[in-house]
């Protein structure tokens, strides 16, 4: 029985079995929770692969010294119950991570959202800040179509994560923000609604 509680034992098991399919091996040496939850590994993976065009089918394993740098993961699993008669696994993703932060992935890197990316905060802010600083249209307009697709509860709260803004956030105060950065407003750039002094 696979239990569905995350615990660091789980994380630091689940990442070496990741860990044991690279080419050149690797070990967690530690597991700890950062400040917004998420799991951090620190790993020693003592080679890599690399390239050799020259070589018995372009390729060949460099092993590195075993004293290398310590690399850093964040890790995420997934439980999945039991289907078609396997046995509940763990699905593992690992994000390469510093200073106990994953780094931005791409498409992130760019200050465009992956909703399949974990919802890191710090992450979602700087993303956030980004469009503050530099709003374009197309991309307030791709927002605000999805929003329409997000449930509302009867207290005007989103009932799942939207982009920045977690479940429970009143609706009105993802409208404000949207109207705040829409040169015209919200209800003339986004709703298409005729501007008063035309």
């Amino acid at each position: 029985m696979v239990t569905k509680e995350i615990t660091k034992e789980l994380v630091e098991q689940q990442m070496n079995s990741t860990l044991s399919y690279f080419p050149w091996g690797g070990k967690v040496i530690a597991v700890r929770q950062n400040q917004w939850g998420e799991w951090i590994a620190d790993c020693k993976i003592p080679g890599h692969y690399s390239r050799d065009c020259d070589g018995p089918g372009g390729h060949y394993y460099r092993m590195e010294d075993a004293d290398c740098p310590i690399r850093q993961f964040m890790v995420l699993l997934e439980y999945h119950e039991s289907r078609f008669g396997m046995e509940p696994w763990w699905m593992t993703r690992y994000f390469e991570a510093k200073n106990d932060k994953r780094l931005y992935t791409f498409p992130e890197e760019g200050g465009f959202f992956d909703p399949d990316a974990p919802r890191s905060p710090y992450i979602l802010a700087k993303i956030k800040a980004t469009i503050e600083e530099h709003p374009c249209q197309w991309e307030l307009q791709e927002m605000w179509g999805a929003f329409s697709d997000i449930p509302i509860n009867t207290d005007d709260e989103i009932e799942k994560p939207f982009y920045f803004w977690e479940a429970g956030t009143s609706r009105f105060e993802i409208w404000h923000w949207f109207d705040n950065l829409c040169p015209n407003g919200l209800a003339v750039d986004l709703m298409g609604e005729t501007p008063k002094n035309s």
